[in-house]
Order: structure tokens, then sequence, then C-alpha cells
């Protein structure tokens, strides 16, 4: 077959609606180069894993091309810094080894007192992760097992929906449109 004929049949192919090659989905392997979660009001996530931290999932969060600021996550879902806009830090610190945080599941349910470090000052706080509903997420071909999970602590609670496939969390209210290798995105 010479070039015209691979043209041809190409150009064929793309007009009938027929993919030219599989949908690539992201999976946890993809967090090392970089995962990008995009959402319906026009912001996205990256989420990064440093493999000198098990455990740590970072995520630098824009919106419209404005940085929001970095947070790092134990096992994608439990806070353990957050740098917001201006600078602002806060850390939290279990006593443990991020990788030794489990994740959640349907039904789970983990409790844990963190230091809580910001502006100078600290102080100590309970906070309790618990996993709910499980469902899945479908964008296109792809399709990621997913659990509701709570994260309560002493000033309010937060819902997130963690991918166990991914190792990561988003914030319940926030529409997925697309989760995307790093490497993919345009």
């Amino acid at each position: 077959m010479n070039r015209s004929h691979i043209a041809l049949l190409s150009a064929v192919i793309a007009l009938s609606g027929l993919p030219l090659a599989a949908e690539v989905c992201a999976t946890r392997a993809d967090l090392v180069e970089g995962i990008v979660v995009s959402y319906a009001h026009g912001g996205s996530d990256l989420f990064t894993a440093d493999p000198r931290r098990p455990g740590v999932i970072r995520l630098d969060a824009e919106i419209e091309g404005h940085r929001l600021g970095t947070v790092e996550f134990a096992q994608g879902h439990v806070y353990l810094s957050a740098i917001g806009p201006q600078g602002q830090r806060v850390r939290y610190d279990y006593d443990m080894l991020p990788a030794d945080i489990p994740p959640p599941f349907p039904g789970s349910d983990w409790e844990a007192v963190a230091v809580v470090t910001a502006d100078g000052a600290s102080s100590t706080d309970r906070q309790r992760v618990q996993g709910g509903l499980g469902g899945t997420l479908t964008l296109g071909e792809c399709i990621w097992e997913l659990v509701e999970v709570t994260i309560t602590w002493s000033t309010g609670e937060e819902t997130r929906y963690y991918f166990p496939e991914l190792g990561l969390s988003v914030p319940a209210g926030d529409q997925v449109t697309a989760i995307t290798p790093l490497a993919l995105v345009p």
C-alpha cells in the first residue's frame, strides 16, 4: 500500500466516525508524569506522584490560567499540606508515613489526630475519613471506580470522590469532564 492509499484510508476511517486508535484511559502509573482532571467550570487539577515520597500525591490547581494553589494528599485523599495562591501555608502531621494511611473503600472509617501548623502556630485536630457509596465515572470509553469519601474535622467537613485505580480524589461538587494523562494533553 502506498502513501496515497494510506492517506485515503485514514480519511475514510476519520469521516466514518470510527476511531483511528483506542482511547487511552489514565491509570495510576500516569501519576509519575501527571494526570490532568478537567472540570465543567473551566478549572483543571494536575495530580502527580513523587516516587521518592511514597503515598504522597501533589495537586496543582488552576482556573482560566490562574494558579489556585498546591495541595499534598496522603494516598490521594487525606490532606498533608496546602499552599494558597498568596503563599498561605497549612501543614498536617499525622505522626505516620503517608504510605501507611489506608485508602478509602465503601464502609471504611479511619480516624487520626493531626498536628496542624498554620501561620507559625500549631494545634491538634481530630480528623475522620469515612468511605461511603461506591460507583463509577464514565468518560468516553474510560470507566473508573469511585468511592464517595467524607472528611470531617473540628471546623467542618468535605466530600470528595476517590478513584482507587488512579490514587487521587476530586471535590464531589465539581463535574469532571476529562481525566487525561499529562503526556496526552494538547
